[in-house]
């Protein structure tokens, strides 16, 4: 699918943007960015595309939030650790809703509370060639599960992100250089 265009300052119709163009709410595709020179934020629908400054997002199956940032205090062009964060809907087991958009709470669950996760999946491309970086996928406490494959394709490193990863749930993941 295409992605959406770069974002530029200005007010276009449906398009809300602050006044130094980082943020903005795109209301009738059901988008939402923030762009940093040390992290892009995302959100949105299913089979939606977004395009920032730095990087995109493809998303494949859920709504969905995607973080890039910059760890190590550089801009994103620069940096040699990313955090990413790929978060979907999370629920507690036996929560139900008035609606199906999930958007007026009924009862809370039972306790003990157990999490359940939406599956997602989404392809982030970054506007870099990462060749000597490695990909790790990170369980809920930040534990390293294991390397994932980078693919780099046309001078930009290609990440595919998904939420069941090696038989855990997987909403981040650390890229860092190689040392």
């Amino acid at each position: 699918p295409r992605c959406l265009p770069q974002i530029q300052m200005g007010l276009a119709g449906h398009l809300l943007l602050n006044d130094t163009g980082e943020i903005a709410l795109d209301a009738e595709q059901g988008t939402f960015l923030v762009q940093t020179e040390k992290s892009e934020a995302f959100l949105l629908k299913e089979g939606k595309c977004l395009q920032g400054r730095f990087a995109s997002v493809d998303n494949r199956k859920g709504f969905c939030a995607v973080l890039l940032s910059a760890m190590d205090g550089k801009s994103l062009r620069k940096t040699g650790r990313f955090l990413i964060l790929h978060l979907t809907r999370t629920v507690n087991r036996g929560m139900t809703f008035r609606t199906q958009d999930c958007s007026v709470l009924e009862s809370w669950s039972e306790k003990p509370s157990a999490l359940m996760f939406q599956r997602g999946e989404a392809v982030l491309t970054l506007n870099r060639e990462l060749a000597g970086f490695q990909l790790y996928a990170l369980d809920l406490a930040g534990k390293r599960l294991g390397e994932l494959p980078i693919h780099i394709k046309n001078g930009k490193t290609v990440l595919p992100l998904k939420t069941d990863q090696k038989g855990s749930v997987v909403a981040a993941y650390e890229l860092v250089e190689s040392e």
